[in-house]
């Protein structure tokens, strides 16, 4: 299994760059957003069958 640190540079890199615009403060719905661009959530395939 490879790792990359890429995605983990990206997402702080970009929370840093929305934290600079703000007043200090990222808001959850932010984080959220930021989290989900880098680290998108894994949905279930619907062409597979557990039976």
């Amino acid at each position: 299994m490879s790792l990359s640190l890429q995605p983990f540079v990206d997402a702080l890199a970009e929370l840093g760059q929305a934290q600079a615009d703000t007043t200090g403060f990222v808001t959850l719905p932010t984080w959220a957003r930021i989290l989900e661009r880098h680290f998108p959530p894994d949905l279930p395939d619907p062409g597979c069958t557990t039976e």
